[in-house]
């Protein structure tokens, strides 16, 4: 609910993982470093996320979608949690 604004039963996701990286992100205040987490999530119908302002995006994919997508900018150890 805190970092989405979602409002799901517990049975309805798993957390499969998080990593953190070494990625860097700057703030006008500093920069602050870049935990990713990976949840297997059902629904009926595909809810709307509502990022906090500590947060840049959020998406919805499938597996296959999202280790396509997030190859080339996150580490190994992040796409290895996507299956």
């Amino acid at each position: 609910m805190e970092e989405t604004g979602l409002q799901l039963q517990k049975r309805s996701f798993t957390n499969v993982g998080a990593t953190i990286s070494n990625i860097r992100i700057p703030l006008p205040t500093g920069e602050v470093g870049l935990i990713l987490f990976v949840f297997k999530c059902l629904w009926e119908e595909t809810p709307i996320i509502q990022l906090s302002t500590e947060h840049t995006e959020a998406w919805w994919a499938t597996p296959e979608e999202a280790q396509k997508g997030l190859t080339t900018k996150y580490p190994s150890e992040f796409i290895s949690l996507i299956k």
